[in-house]
């Protein structure tokens, strides 16, 4: 195996080798002895000092430090994001999601395109009907699709390739129906859907296909939800000026929360419930999704128009009206970041830590994955040889 370098190792007496570099690699101590193993977000700098003052290598496995000291010390990654151009196929992409290891997202012609990282897409089948817009959700193993105004679902158990559609209606087919947002609560499918009392019925269902009506939103939620999120035991509904909602079995029945009628976007990880405001600085934690505490959170150009997402380590919200980021660990204590990528803002998905962010108006698509943290410095390694092996991170 061969180490990524930032200058070749090319000699072994050591003088030529003292501003070689070793990228990407992380210094771990096991029962084989030393490893240096290779990890994404890191950039290891390894000198030699003392006699020669260099590295040499061995079989492009082994390093030997020429001299009496091995200096390592760790760079951490840039907390950003990459946009990649025109990797979509098409325009208007729809609502992208994530499940079964691939995100996926549905193009202007109700074409599927899936993709395990953001970056390289490829078409699959294509949805029935003629509906512009396509809600997707997924229970981690299989995909619904509900296309506005169809009235019906669709679903998909081979990554989009073929989709069958269900006579079953989810709101009316006439007239359309006029909005929806869906979610998978892990336990079961979840739907709001604007109907012809141009009020938001909740439905809900086991596999996609079979939906049961649940009765309209709480009193003065006439609206689609904006966010979702779930414990496994409570799932919350929130969109920005009509508050939010919460359901302890499973969508059957939905309770008004004391949440402010600006609650608008909504995360659950860590333990705690994340939820953003659509006009001012606050966001509220809960540790049950029922009862909520107020904290200053970042200042946003526009709060109402961004995104808040859980990518399995930390809270990420994304401000709509400007290049700046922020993360989080609790909800409370935000770093903030500038997204330096260009990639302009746009609905996002989640999905083995890595969040994805699709526009609406071309084919691109921007990624972001938090950056490893930062490891001890290590230092004064002993003269000897040091065994590099590829991570299985």
């Amino acid at each position: 195996m061969r180490l990524p370098m930032t200058a070749q190792i090319s000699t072994k007496d050591g003088t030529s080798n003292k501003n070689a570099r070793l990228t990407n690699c992380l210094k771990e101590t096991t029962k084989r002895g030393d490893m240096a193993v290779i990890r994404p977000g890191l950039v290891l700098q390894a000198e030699g000092t003392g006699v020669g003052g260099g590295l040499v290598a061995f079989n492009n496995e082994l390093v030997s430090v020429y001299g009496s000291t091995f200096n390592i010390s760790y760079e951490p990654g840039p907390a950003d994001w990459n946009n990649y151009s025109s990797v979509l196929a098409g325009i208007s992409v729809g609502l992208p999601t994530f499940g079964n290891d691939v995100f996926m997202s549905i193009s202007s012609g109700r074409v599927t395109q899936i993709s395990d990282n953001g970056v390289a897409w490829q078409t699959r089948g294509t949805i029935g009907g003629s509906a512009s817009t396509t809600i997707l959700v997924s229970d981690g193993t299989d995909f619904v699709a509900l296309p506005i105004t169809d009235g019906r679902t669709y679903t998909s158990t081979d990554n989009g390739a073929t989709w069958t559609r269900h006579s079953g209606a989810i709101g009316i087919a006439t007239p359309p129906i006029a909005e929806a947002s869906a979610y998978f609560n892990g336990s079961y499918y979840l739907a709001a859907v604007v109907d012809d009392d141009t009020t938001a019925t909740m439905w809900r269902s086991i596999d996609g296909s079979t939906w049961t009506a649940c009765g309209d939103r709480p009193a003065g939620q006439d609206s689609r939800p904006d966010g979702w999120a779930s414990n496994g035991s409570v799932t919350i509904a929130t969109n920005a000026g009509m508050g939010a909602a919460y359901s302890a079995d499973n969508g059957a029945t939905w309770i008004l929360s004391t949440l402010p009628a600006n609650a608008a976007y909504s995360a659950y990880g860590n333990g705690v419930f994340v939820v953003t405001d659509s006009v001012t600085d606050d966001v509220y934690t809960s540790d049950d999704g029922v009862s909520w505490t107020t904290n200053t959170g970042p200042t946003l150009t526009s709060p109402g128009s961004s995104y808040l997402l859980f990518n399995g380590t930390e809270f990420v919200l994304i401000d709509g009206g400007s290049s700046s980021f922020f993360t989080s660990i609790d909800g409370v204590d935000w770093t903030s970041h500038t997204d330096t990528s260009g990639a302009t803002k746009g609905p996002t998905a989640v999905g083995n830590g890595t969040v994805i962010m699709v526009n609406f108006s071309n084919s691109n698509c921007a990624t972001y994955a938090p950056p490893v943290d930062v490891p001890t410095l290590v230092s004064s390694v002993a003269i000897g040889n040091y065994d590099f092996a590829q991570s299985p991170l």
